[in-house]
C-alpha cells in the first residue's frame, strides 16, 4: 500500500510539475508574440476580425444574397496590404450607417467609394469600413485613443449623430449606450494575442461560413396613432446626450491634429425630413432598442432633433476650423434610398460614395491629400 501511495503522489508531482511548465511556456510565448505582432484590439471595442458571414436577405433594395467579411483587423474591405506604407489609407468609423451589415462587401459604400478613389488616381487607395452598429461618438473617441494608433490611417472619415441621438432618447443618460458594450469573452479575447493568432490560423487553415437565417427587414411608413409626446422647447430638456456629444467632438478634432490624421466629418442623412409632410407620419426609431424608448414621436419631430446633431456638427467644424460635408442634405429624404428610416439600401450606399468622391474631388482637385506620410 505505501509503494501505490508513493507512486500515486509521484504522479501528482509530475502532473503538476507539467502544468507549471506548460502555464510558463504560454506565459512566455504570449509575451513573444506580443512584442512580435501587437494587437489591435481593444476590450471596448467590439471588432471581429476575419469573419466570413452570408446573408439571405429580403429588404427593399438590397440583393437577396450578401457576404459580410472583415479582414485581420476586423474592418470590412480589402485584406491588410504588407506595404500598407505605400497605400494613402482611409478608415471610416461610424455606427450601422457606416457598416452597411446586410449590403454585401463590393456594394457597401467605402468599398465603392474606394473604387472611385482608385480610378481617380495612379496612387494606392485603400478605404476599410471600422464602422460598429450601435457606436456613438463615445465609441468613436475610444477607438480614435486605442485602435487608431495601432493602425495610422491617413485619413479618418467620420459618419456620425444618429446614435448620439439614442443617447438622448433611452431612459438614463448616465447609463452607456446598451450597443457599446462587449461581452466577457471578447474581453477575454482582446487580452490574449495567442488566442487572436489561434483563431486567424483556424480562419486561414479551415476557414469559417456562418451561414445565417434569412434577414427580413419591413418598413411600412404609418400614420400617427395617438398624439406624440409632449416636448420642451426647442428639446433643450430631451437632447440630454447634446453637450456630451460637443465635447466627443473637439476631443476626436485634437487627436486628430496631433497625429497628424486628416479628419472628414459626415452629417447623418435621415428618409425624414422637417416639414408638414411628415408631422402627422409615426417614426419608426429602427435604431433605437424599442424597450427603452422614452418618446413617442412623430417623424418630422426626429427628423428636427437628428438636424440639431447635424447643425452641432457643422458648427464645431466652423469654430475649429475643421473638414465637415453636409451630407444629409445631398440624400433625398425618399425610400429609394432607405430600406428604413436611417439605413441605406444599396441605392442609397452607392449615392453617398458619389457625393463624397465628389466632394473631395472638388476639395483638393485630386482625392489624396498632399502629405502622404505616415
Amino acid at each position: 500500500m505505501p509503494k501505490n501511495k508513493n507512486r500515486y503522489k509521484e504522479y501528482l508531482i509530475n502532473i503538476s510539475l507539467l502544468l507549471i511548465a506548460l502555464v510558463i511556456s504560454l506565459l512566455i510565448l504570449e509575451f513573444t508574440v506580443r512584442q512580435i505582432s501587437p494587437s489591435v484590439f481593444h476590450p471596448g471595442i467590439d471588432l471581429n476580425p476575419n469573419m466570413n458571414k452570408k446573408f439571405d436577405v429580403n429588404i427593399a433594395g438590397i440583393s437577396p444574397s450578401s457576404n459580410f467579411t472583415t479582414n485581420k483587423w476586423g474592418f470590412r474591405g480589402d485584406p491588410i496590404p504588407k506595404n500598407i506604407d505605400e497605400y494613402y489609407f482611409i478608415l471610416a468609423i461610424g455606427g450601422s450607417t457606416t457598416k452597411d451589415t446586410y449590403i454585401d462587401n463590393q456594394k457597401t459604400w467605402t468599398y465603392l467609394l474606394q473604387e472611385r478613389l482608385k480610378n481617380s488616381t495612379e496612387d494606392k487607395i485603400l478605404v476599410h469600413n471600422a464602422g460598429i452598429s450601435g457606436h456613438s461618438t463615445r465609441g468613436h473617441l475610444l477607438f480614435m485613443k486605442t485602435v487608431v494608433p495601432e493602425v495610422k490611417p491617413n485619413m479618418i472619415i467620420f459618419l456620425v449623430g444618429a446614435n448620439d441621438l439614442v443617447n438622448s432618447l433611452i431612459y438614463d443618460s448616465s447609463e452607456q449606450n446598451p450597443w457599446e458594450t462587449t461581452s466577457p469573452i471578447y474581453y477575454i479575447f482582446t487580452k490574449s494575442r495567442l488566442m487572436q493568432i489561434a483563431y486567424s490560423w483556424k480562419q486561414i487553415l479551415f476557414g469559417e461560413l456562418l451561414p445565417e437565417s434569412e434577414i427580413t427587414r419591413v418598413f411600412v411608413l404609418k400614420k400617427m396613432a395617438k398624439p406624440e409626446t409632449e416636448l420642451s422647447e426647442n428639446f433643450k430638456d430631451e437632447l440630454i446626450s447634446l453637450p456630451d456629444y460637443e465635447r466627443n467632438l473637439n476631443e476626436i478634432i485634437r487627436i486628430g491634429k496631433e497625429n497628424d490624421i486628416r479628419i472628414l466629418f459626415l452629417t447623418q442623412p435621415l428618409l425624414y425630413e422637417d416639414n408638414e409632410y411628415w408631422s402627422d407620419i409615426e417614426s419608426h426609431q429602427d435604431w433605437i432598442p424599442i424597450q427603452r424608448k422614452k418618446y413617442y414621436l412623430s417623424a418630422q419631430t426626429l427628423a428636427k432633433m437628428l438636424n440639431i446633431f447635424n447643425n452641432k456638427l457643422l458648427e464645431v467644424c466652423d469654430d475649429t476650423d475643421s473638414e465637415c460635408f453636409d451630407l444629409a442634405s445631398k440624400i433625398p429624404h425618399s425610400q429609394d434610398y432607405f430600406y428604413d428610416s436611417v439605413h441605406y439600401n444599396e441605392a442609397g450606399a452607392r449615392l453617398v460614395a458619389t457625393e463624397i468622391f465628389d466632394y473631395l474631388i472638388e476639395k483638393n482637385g485630386t482625392p489624396l491629400i498632399k502629405n502622404k506620410s505616415r
